[in-house]
């Protein structure tokens, strides 16, 4: 039964390219999640920034061409 078990393992790693692929893939099936919603996330998360000016840390969230929020941290 154990060798059942790993050949349906390594169809699934083959099926969805590794282990991480294969983690993600049914997480996001078990959560009803599907790849805009995952896109949508990365694209909020690549629009905030965390730096520091005079002396001070700062979290900047880029919301369009020449339009950010600046939260002193």
């Amino acid at each position: 039964m154990a060798d059942d078990n790993d050949f349906s393992l390594e169809r699934s790693f083959e099926r969805y390219g590794g282990l991480s692929d294969y983690i993600i893939t049914t997480l996001m099936d078990k959560l009803g999640l599907e790849q805009t919603h995952i896109d949508k996330a990365k694209e909020i998360i690549d629009m905030i920034e965390f730096t520091i000016e005079d002396g001070e840390q700062l979290i900047l969230i880029n919301i369009g061409e020449n339009v950010q929020v600046r939260i002193k941290k």
